[in-house]
């Protein structure tokens, strides 16, 4: 954990993420997703993982209700 601070550059406010927190997830020009916590924290997210973990829910999804979607595609090559 490292103490930033927040600077005014036109109309934002931003803050610089600290090389030892950098890594592989936060390199120069990577987009991120920023999500503001109900506590009030800041969520910062690479979008690649972000879609990482939408299509594991997906397919996690497929899996559990497997039979009921199976029901679902014969009805719907009756109709």
């Amino acid at each position: 954990m490292e103490t930033v601070k927040i600077r005014r550059v036109g109309d934002s406010d931003v803050m610089t993420i600290p090389a030892s927190l950098r890594g592989e997830d936060f390199i120069s020009g990577q987009q991120v997703l920023v999500d503001k916590l109900p506590n009030g924290a800041l969520l910062v997210m690479p979008v690649a993982s972000m879609r990482a973990a939408i299509r594991n829910a997906g397919r996690s999804a497929i899996r559990k209700h497997a039979e009921a979607l199976k029901l679902l595609e014969e009805y719907d090559r009756e109709v």
